[in-house]
Parts: structure tokens; C-alpha cells; sequence
């Protein structure tokens, strides 16, 4: 996993891979030596970091705990709903993403995502 910094209108993000994210975002096109700065967690704007993942495996496991009652009240409905977790969870229970769910199901004026 990866860390990058955030900057300007754009916040600090997690990446699965990080060398991999930043070989997809065109890093390392001009300067050869970005990709192994990421990979060695010295690049100053994106670096992997190989103890996030276990960190947020942990973290993950005890928000989950706390969603567990909240998702087995609704789970029957989110079944014949037809909706996915990440809709019950991310998307009505903490109103985030609201852009993954239909605008008209949601009640979320266009203007509004």
C-alpha cells in the first residue's frame, strides 16, 4: 500500500499499490528515478509504506464492529432491495459516494453531486 499527499482541492489518499499508481499516473516519464522513489518510500508526493495495510486491516475491523448492528437491521431490506453493502454502508449510512448511487433513487438533486 501507498500513501499520497494531498494538495490544493485534491486530499491525501490511500493506494492499494503505490509504484503501481504512480506507473499509471505517469509517473517516472520525465524523471527516471520517481518510480524507485516511491517504491523506497522517498518520493516526496507519493511513497509505499508497507505498514498501512495492516493499520488500516485493524482500523477497518473495529469500524466494522461498530456498523454490525446498524447492517443487520437493514440487511433483509437491502436483499429484496436489490442494493450492495457499499450502497447501504458508504452510500445511506454515511452519505458518501452519493455520486455511485442513481440521483432519483436517492433523492440527490443533480445539481447537488
Amino acid at each position: 500500500m501507498g500513501i499520497g499527499k494531498g494538495y490544493g482541492k485534491y486530499s491525501s489518499k490511500l493506494v492499494e499499490d503505490a509504484v503501481a499508481f504512480a506507473r499509471g499516473s505517469g509517473y517516472g516519464h520525465k524523471d527516471k528515478t520517481e518510480l524507485e522513489r516511491v517504491a523506497d518510500g522517498t518520493h516526496e508526493e507519493l511513497w509505499r509504506d508497507r505498514t498501512v495495510g495492516a493499520h488500516a486491516a485493524n482500523a477497518c475491523e473495529k469500524w466494522m464492529e461498530g456498523l454490525l448492528p446498524m447492517v443487520k437491521e437493514k440487511f433483509e431490506d437491502m436483499l429484496m432491495d436489490g442494493e450492495t453493502l457499499n450502497d447501504l454502508i458508504c452510500v445511506e449510512h454515511l452519505q458518501l459516494c452519493r455520486d455511485l448511487k442513481d440521483p432519483n433513487d436517492a433523492g440527490i438533486a443533480p445539481e447537488e453531486l
